[in-house]
């Protein structure tokens, strides 16, 4: 038996995590990603990958021209409002020109890519020369993590998906881990500015933090 992957985002991205622990959690991390962006033009392109149903569209703090959300399935969502859109892309093969964006978005994509070093290169290759890149990664599986997880979504996976362990379910979709997307960011962004932190720590430790942002500008 095999989890149907439409049923496992629509139950978890959408009733698990948006409640209790977890819901604090993915609300803190999507705030922390609006930090510390510097200079945003006011009619700024965005584009946001695997953005499942927009969840992160109310937290951006910026003005926009436009605000293209990502997915590689389709999803049923109402956007935000009218300058929001919907359109089914996969990162890892972007149907848009070179330097199309003024801002890519990715939140907690990475762990869940077949070819995550290809998804970061085609965000490079999409965003204009000293556009920004906005990343969310999860400190998985450091030590911190790995307890939120246990005391928050885990119990809510098992009562939802009563055939499958919720570790199974996690490392399922979570086949990359942090140590190796670190390498692959700091490889496909070597030529540009990168600025990290990690939360809610902030010490260089990740093993002991539940997520790091980066803030990557082009140049």
């Amino acid at each position: 038996m095999s989890i149907d992957e439409n049923e496992f985002c629509n139950s978890i991205y959408g009733e698990i995590q948006g409640r209790g622990f977890c819901g604090r959690y993915v609300a803190f991390s999507h705030r922390a990603l609006e930090k510390n962006l510097g200079f945003i033009p006011r009619d700024a392109k965005i584009l946001e990958v695997g953005g499942n149903l927009g969840e992160h569209s109310k937290f951006v703090t910026h003005e926009y021209e436009s605000y293209l959300i990502t997915d590689k399935r389709f999803v049923d969502a109402k956007p935000l409002n009218n300058l929001i859109s919907f359109e089914v892309a996969n990162v890892e093969d972007l149907p848009f020109p070179d330097s199309s964006f003024d801002r890519i978005l990715s939140t907690c994509l990475l762990h869940h890519l077949d070819d995550p070093e290809r998804g970061l290169r085609e965000m490079r290759r999409v965003v204009k020369a000293g556009g920004l890149i906005s990343l969310t990664l999860p400190c998985d599986p450091g030590v911190f993590y790995r307890l939120g997880k246990a005391i928050g979504p885990y119990r809510a996976m098992k009562k939802s998906f009563k055939n499958f362990s919720p570790k199974y379910l996690h490392y399922v979709q979570h086949r990359n881990h942090f140590s190796s997307l670190e390498t692959k960011i700091d490889q496909v962004f070597q030529k540009d500015q990168i600025k990290s932190r990690n939360y809610p720590f902030f010490v260089p430790f990740w093993n002991v933090n539940l997520f790091r942002i980066y803030q990557i500008q082009k140049t």
